[in-house]
């Protein structure tokens, strides 16, 4: 049985606009389906990281077939990934809603470290990607192709070097290609090459097919961006950074993203705003914006990059001790993470520190350090005199940093004088 849990990242997403189409079960929103296609894979891959081969097939339709793999042979196919994958990690989830009752979904799938950039005419997983809803329920319906019959696109263009493009899908090839194995059916198949117009043909695909595209440079009125975040050349210590902004000359509702060579759908609202948290995981990372107007106008961003830096240093941290008792007196007690030690006698024993003692009572005893020394910090309350039976002490540390007060230990009752309370924490990259 596998022991992790499917952890799902979905900073980046397609936020459809709300139009009512009518179906059988009274109609429902674009934005309603593609939640809950969303849901139909993050479900999927939960169930596989459960090994839960029943709690997987209940998304597939009775009728599903997919390559001359029906509903029966799909429960080997999923048996056969238990045994070859641990764990499953799902993100980036971008549905394409085609009718009311039929839908195609993309996503980034990571298993056990292998990243598979899954859409419907890849091999690898392909077989969950076309869906189609039944009785107000999407299930996973695979292309309905016996397997022996498939035909090819040879697409060209002018120039040469476009990114091609099946209903909307990236394919991970550039003109001149042939793409292969496709299932009869209709498709949008477009191009996209760098400063010059995206394009695309709707085809109905039951032979072989040429296509050849002539792009040409955008004209007046083109979309123009307007970045309010983040700066060109900007370090971030968060694991996401927060792209905005807005778009002039534009009337859409999506425009793609080009992050680190990976294509994501980002939503723009009614007046042309775009707001979202991009996941930044490498040192470098490189990024633009393209977006499509009525016109056929392709405009883009320049390229951006930005970097992801060590954690910041840590520049102050407070450890407050405090007991409830008068008359009473705890020492505290601290070893920094290179051995120095400072207590009553040795105040000043940690290098940038200073431990302020209070024999009195109730505390509190304060040690701050700045900057302050990162990695395992250990830390003991010990009760000098003044111990009363009838009345114990209790004690609590708190521990700051940065202001911010990030562990609270306690309270912890003394049995008597010389009873020692000891704890550890981090501060810095290992907290």
């Amino acid at each position: 049985m596998k022991k992790y849990l499917l952890i799902i990242f979905s900073v980046i997403f397609i936020a459809g606009c709300i139009l009512e189409i009518g179906n059988g079960d009274g109609g429902n929103s674009i934005q309603q389906d593609e939640e809950a296609i969303r849901n139909v894979i993050l479900d999927i891959f939960y169930d596989f990281n459960y090994d839960d081969i029943f709690g997987i097939m209940d998304h597939f339709d009775a009728d599903f077939l997919h390559y001359d793999v029906d509903f029966y042979d799909e429960q080997q196919v999923w048996y056969n990934r238990f045994d070859q994958w641990n764990t499953a990690l799902v993100y980036n989830i971008s549905p394409n809603i085609m009718s009311v009752d039929y839908a195609k979904v993309g996503f980034t799938l990571e298993m056990d470290g292998q990243i598979f950039n899954v859409n419907s005419l890849s091999g690898n997983f392909s077989d969950v990607t076309i869906l189609k809803k039944s009785n107000g329920v999407w299930k996973i319906y695979g292309n309905q192709n016996s397997g022996w019959e498939h035909y090819e696109i040879e697409v060209n263009s002018q120039p040469s070097g476009a990114r091609i493009y099946i209903d909307g899908e990236y394919t991970e090839e550039v003109t001149p290609h042939t793409i292969t194995n496709i299932p009869e059916g209709q498709y949008d198949v477009g191009v996209y090459l760098r400063d010059y117009n995206e394009i695309a043909e709707t085809i109905y695909i039951d032979e072989n097919e040429y296509l050849n595209f002539n792009l040409s440079l955008p004209s007046y009125p083109t979309p123009e961006f307007y970045l309010t975040s983040p700066e060109n050349g900007e370090v971030f210590y968060e694991n996401y950074f927060t792209l905005s902004g807005y778009i002039q000359l534009f009337e859409g509702n999506m425009a793609i993203l080009t992050y680190n060579d990976v294509e994501y759908n980002i939503p723009v609202d009614n007046m042309s705003d775009f707001n979202i948290e991009v996941p930044i995981s490498q040192y470098e990372n490189t990024f633009f914006i393209r977006a499509t107007n009525i016109q056929g106008n392709t405009g883009t961003t320049e390229d951006y990059t930005v970097y992801h830096g060590d954690n910041p240093p840590v520049e102050e941290l407070t450890i407050n001790l405090t007991w409830n008792t008068d008359s009473t007196d705890v020492d505290l007690h601290i070893w920094d993470p290179d051995g120095n030690w400072c207590y009553w006698q040795f105040p000043d024993g940690i290098p940038n520190g200073f431990l302020e003692d209070d024999m009195s009572g109730y505390g509190p005893e304060t040690f701050n350090q700045s900057p302050v020394t990162e990695g395992a910090w250990v830390v003991k309350a010990v009760f000098y005199e003044g111990y009363n039976p009838e009345n114990p002490t209790s004690a609590e540390i708190e521990i700051i940093v940065d202001e911010e007060v990030v562990y609270n230990f306690g309270p912890y009752e003394f049995s008597g004088e010389g009873d020692e309370w000891e704890m550890g924490f981090t501060v810095g990259g290992d907290e």
